[in-house]
């Protein structure tokens, strides 16, 4: 995802709005095995030209199908996410700011903002996705999907396929 920022180059505090698309397969390469993120990758973004570097400020949106990590069931969801990231002319000496952890690097007229997207979208996955909060997950016993009635097992509790507090999932 390139951005042309020849004409930002030219005047500081010069700035851009853009937004772009861009197929989502090809963005996330296999980056995540139990996250398929689908169709398109929508980046809505303002491009400022700050006289020491470029700063990219903006929202992602995509759909993902993710797996439950209770009841193992494929379902979809959707990532809005509000991004930001400052980029520097490659070799350029410059005073980092307290709250920079990372700055990316251009040089020529364009930076590419994929590495930013991709990074903000795949920390925006949840670590252990639910399809819904009250998942009851699968019977430890018959592994039967206890969200969609009792199981087999005699006298079980449906809620007895969840986690125990401080217990690993």
């Amino acid at each position: 995802m390139r951005i042309d920022i020849s004409e930002l180059l030219r005047e500081a505090g010069a700035s851009l709005t853009r937004i772009l698309t861009m197929a989502a397969a090809d963005l996330c390469q296999g980056a995540v095995e139990d996250a398929a993120l689908s169709g398109t990758v929508q980046v809505a973004l303002t491009v400022t030209n700050t006289g020491e570097g470029i700063e990219v400020e903006g929202r992602i949106g995509c759909a993902a199908a993710l797996v439950c990590s209770r009841c193992l069931e494929a379902f979809p969801h959707w990532l809005d996410v509000r991004f930001y990231e400052r980029y520097r002319p490659e070799g350029a000496v410059y005073q980092a700011q307290a709250d920079e952890d990372e700055v990316f690097t251009y040089s020529g007229n364009s930076i590419d903002i994929g590495a930013a997207v991709r990074e903000h979208l795949l920390l925006a996955l949840p670590m252990k996705p639910l399809c819904q909060e009250a998942c009851l997950g699968l019977c430890q016993e018959c592994g039967a999907d206890l969200k969609r009635g009792l199981c087999a097992c005699a006298g079980r509790d449906p809620g007895a396929g969840e986690a125990v507090e401080g217990q690993e999932e």
